[in-house]
């Protein structure tokens, strides 16, 4: 269980296992915009003031083999509800909103709690699906550079970046009269594999 502040994040537990072919490195995506670094620590994305329906993504970050990677670095963010990013004109913040970066645990596995981000127009008025952006890096392993897309988004179609592959179904939040989770694993290539 990932705790922050006085919400908890309950994984929810599935077998481990080898592998029984090798998977397929998680798909690469673009790193948008809106990329900022030094994002504060943490796995509760929402502050104070920040409206939407909550959503908790879970997964697992592992290798091409299915093994776990341990202290895997995760490092989130997206839009608020309305579409919004912190550092975008007009809606600037130096608290990092909907910002996080987290280590995977002892089992490879990840949680956070955010609220689900709202689509956007992009200047050639193409609207952008909703989405989480992931950085996701571990020792002797390929970094890798993806987003999160959600299933019915009706601008996943015409989204010049979203993937198939990429995109995860949502169900209730357990336990809770409102809200989504979605589970969202990685696989890392190692760098001896990885193509350059």
């Amino acid at each position: 269980m990932l705790k922050h502040a006085e919400h908890a994040i309950r994984i929810t537990p599935r077998r481990p296992g080898p592998a029984l072919h090798r998977l397929s490195p998680t798909r690469e995506d673009i790193l948008g915009p809106y990329y900022r670094p030094g994002s504060p620590w943490r796995t509760d994305l929402v502050r104070p003031g920040i409206e939407g329906e909550l959503l908790v993504v879970q997964g697992r970050v592992m290798d091409t083999a299915g093994r776990p990677l341990v202290g895997a670095l995760i490092d989130v963010w997206q839009a608020d509800a309305a579409g919004h990013y912190d550092n975008e004109p007009g809606h600037e913040s130096d608290e990092y909103l909907l910002r996080g970066q987290m280590r995977s645990d002892g089992t490879g596995r990840y949680a956070f709690r955010t609220v689900l981000p709202g689509q956007y127009e992009m200047e050639d008025g193409v609207k952008r699906p909703r989405h989480i952006h992931y950085n996701v890096s571990h020792p002797g392993m390929r970094p890798l550079t993806t987003q999160l897309y959600f299933e019915g988004d009706p601008y996943l179609e015409q989204d010049p970046y979203g993937h198939p592959e990429l995109v995860i179904p949502l169900g209730p939040l357990p336990g809770q009269s409102a809200g989504f989770a979605g589970v969202f694993d990685v696989v890392l290539e190692r760098m001896s594999l990885a193509t350059h």
